[in-house]
C-alpha cells in the first residue's frame, strides 16, 4: 500500500479487494468471522440502507444506487479483514508486524526521494510510458495525495517499532515522519503535516488524560457534526473578504469558497438531503464559472475558472449533510461514536489505545479536508490501515 500510495494510489481500491478476497478465503477455511463492533456494524449498516432508500427522492436515483452496491463491498470487506487480522496467532501477527515495518520503510523512503529530488522516479515512469517530462512540465506527483496516505500508515508503523524495537526509536520514527510532511509543506501539500501533527496532539492528550480522552473527543466529534452547516458562515467570504485570508493558499480559500455553498444547499433542504453520492450532480462541468478572490496588492488578485461544488463539497461531514440531511448525519454521527466507544472500552494498553485516538484523529482531519467521502480508493486506504 505505501507504494501505491506513492506512485498510483487508485491503486489502492484493487489491492483492498484482493485482500477482501483473500481474508473471505482465510474465513471460510477457518469456518468463523469476527464482525466489527455491533454498534458500529449497526450504524453503518443502517446508514448504507437509508443510502439507499435515498434513491426515492434523489437527484440522480441510479447513481444512488450504483453508490450504494460498492458502498457495501467495501464493508464487509473491512468486516472480513479485520475478523482475519483479529485472530492471527503469534506467529502470524507477528510476521504482519514485519511487513508493516517493512512497507512503512519503503514508503517513506519513497516519499523522501520524490519530495527531495523534485519526483525522479516518477519522472522515469512517465518517460517509459512515452511522455517524456521537460523542463516546462513537470510530472503532476500527488505528494498530497500519498502524504496523507502515509500519514494514516505512519501509526501502525511506529507502533509497531515501539513493539519490536524500542520507545526511542518509535518517537524518532514519528518525529522524522513528521519533519518529512512538514517539507511536502514546500509542495503545496498542507493536508499531510496537519492531519498527523493533529493526530500526535490528540495521541499526547490521551497518553496523558485516559481514558477521558474518549469521552472529550466524542463530544468535539457531535458539536462538529451537528454544528457543520454554520461552521462555513463563521468564516470569511472570500469573494468579498480577500484581505482576510491573504496568507491561506489558493486551494484552502477554495475550499472556503465551496463549503459556503454547500451550507447553502444544506439549508435548502436540510433533512433528508439530495441523496447519496448526488454532490456531482449539482453542478456539472460546464457550470464552471469565474472567481475572483481580492487581494491588497493588485497584482495577487487570485482568480480560476471551477465548479461551485467541484464533484463533491471537500469535506465528510458537509457531504454527508449534503446528500443524506439530517437523518443520515445522526446515522454516521453514530457509528463514529462508534468506533470512539470501542477504543475507550478496549482492553489495550495505554500507548496503544492513545495511538488509536490519534490515527482517528488523523484520518477524520483528512476525511474533513479533503476527498469524497465514497471514493473507493480512500474508503479502502483507511480500512486496511485501520486493519
Amino acid at each position: 500500500m505505501p507504494v501505491l500510495a506513492v506512485f498510483a494510489h487508485k491503486g489502492i481500491a484493487p489491492l483492498f479487494a484482493i485482500a477482501a478476497v483473500a481474508a473471505l478465503a482465510a474465513t471460510v477455511a477457518e469456518g468463523a468471522v469476527r464482525a466489527l463492533p455491533r454498534r458500529l456494524a449497526a450504524a453503518v449498516g443502517v446508514f448504507i440502507g437509508f443510502g439507499a432508500l435515498s434513491a426515492f427522492w434523489s437527484l440522480t436515483p441510479v447513481q444512488t444506487l450504483k453508490a450504494t452496491v460498492p458502498l457495501a463491498g467495501l464493508v464487509i470487506g473491512a468486516v472480513l479483514l479485520i475478523g482475519v487480522f483479529a485472530r492471527l496467532d503469534g506467529p502470524a501477527r507477528r510476521t504482519m508486524q514485519t511487513a508493516i515495518l517493512i512497507g512503512g520503510a519503503v514508503g517513506f523512503v519513497l516519499l523522501g526521494i520524490e519530495y527531495a529530488f523534485d519526483r525522479p522516479i516518477q519522472a522515469k515512469i512517465f518517460a517509459l510510458l512515452g511522455h517524456p517530462v521537460t523542463p516546462e512540465r513537470r510530472p503532476s506527483l500527488r505528494l498530497n495525495v500519498a502524504g496523507t496516505v502515509m500519514a494514516l500508515f505512519a501509526w501502525p508503523w511506529v507502533l509497531a517499532l515501539r513493539h519490536r524495537f524500542s520507545r526511542a526509536l518509535a518517537v524518532a520514527a514519528g518525529g522524522a515522519v513528521l519533519a518529512l510532511l512538514a517539507g511536502l509543506l514546500t509542495k503545496g501539500a498542507e493536508t499531510p503535516f496537519f492531519a498527523f501533527a493533529l493526530g500526535a496532539a490528540v495521541f499526547f492528550v490521551a497518553r496523558r488524560f485516559g481514558k477521558a480522552a474518549g469521552p472529550l473527543l466524542g463530544a468535539v466529534i457531535v458539536a462538529g457534526m451537528l454544528g457543520a452547516p454554520w461552521i462555513p458562515g463563521l468564516l470569511p467570504n472570500p469573494l468579498s473578504e480577500g484581505e482576510k485570508l491573504e496568507g491561506l493558499p489558493n486551494s484552502a480559500v477554495h475550499r472556503i469558497q465551496i463549503w459556503q455553498t454547500t451550507a447553502a444547499h444544506i439549508r435548502a433542504r436540510p433533512w433528508l438531503g439530495y441523496g447519496l453520492d448526488t454532490s456531482r450532480a449539482l453542478y456539472p462541468q460546464e457550470s464552471q464559472v469565474g472567481r475572483i478572490v481580492p487581494h491588497s496588492d493588485p497584482n495577487k488578485v487570485r482568480k480560476w475558472m471551477a465548479e461551485p461544488i467541484p464533484l463533491h463539497p471537500h469535506n465528510m461531514v458537509l457531504q454527508i449533510w449534503l446528500e443524506t440531511g439530517l437523518a443520515g448525519t445522526l446515522l454516521a454521527m453514530a457509528a463514529l461514536l462508534a468506533v470512539v466507544w470501542a477504543l475507550h472500552r478496549s482492553p489495550l494498553q495505554k500507548t496503544e489505545r492513545a495511538a488509536g485516538y490519534g490515527f482517528y484523529a488523523t484520518a477524520l482531519f483528512i476525511a474533513s479536508i479533503s476527498y469524497g467521502a465514497w471514493q473507493a480508493w480512500w474508503l479502502s486506504a483507511l480500512w486496511l490501515t485501520a486493519a
